[in-house]
């Protein structure tokens, strides 16, 4: 069976918009692929750990990744760990330096996790950024919508020249009518579309 794991932005839970279109989505273009999508901790250490444990005792060894925002970039860094396939959605490749620029001290919603955004939560972003020195870049694919009113999506282009990409013109951060793109990532993924009703 093939897994997707998708990965949520920052402020948002496994139980996010998107996580719930891809499932549906794909319960009815291929019902046996499997959607996991795991709550990430809010502080970038903490979620770096938790993410490497989910993947080291994850069914498959090579389950597909799919990250929006804040994800786009943890899935990023597990993707060059782990040597995975990665869609990134309106992702934001620095966030140490974009999250700041929004927020201070924060709490999540659907957590009640608290955090500063002071300079030792940005050294840690930072350790992790791998953009744009990609060992395969073309194992990733970027989806971005020009209406991103939170990140320039074109930071994105230009980190990954390389990685195949859809510009979609308007929208915004939380990606308009993701359910469009979803036979896309399928494809990409090499993921066979069985059911079109």
């Amino acid at each position: 069976m093939t897994h997707i794991v998708y990965l949520h932005g920052f402020l948002s839970s496994s139980q996010s918009e998107k996580a719930q279109i891809l499932k549906a989505e794909m319960a009815r273009l291929n019902p046996s692929v499997a959607v996991a999508a795991p709550d990430i901790p809010l502080h970038p250490a903490q979620a770096r750990d938790a993410l490497v444990t989910y993947l080291d005792q994850f069914p498959e060894p090579n389950p597909c990744l799919v990250g929006s925002s804040l994800g786009g970039f943890y899935g990023l860094w597990l993707a060059e760990q782990f040597n995975l396939k990665l869609v990134l959605v309106n992702p934001a490749l620095r966030p140490q330096v974009t999250l700041p620029q929004h927020y201070t001290t924060v709490e999540n919603p659907y957590s009640g996790e608290v955090i500063t955004l002071d300079a030792g939560v940005q050294e840690e972003l930072a350790a992790m950024a791998v953009a744009p020195r990609l060992r395969n870049p073309k194992n990733y694919m970027l989806l971005t919508q020009t209406g991103d009113e939170v990140l320039d999506y074109q930071e994105a282009v230009s980190l990954l020249p390389e990685s195949p990409h859809s510009i979609i013109p308007g929208g915004d951060h939380r990606f308009v009518q993701f359910e469009q793109q979803v036979p896309n990532i399928c494809r990409f993924f090499n993921i066979p579309i069985t059911q079109v009703s």
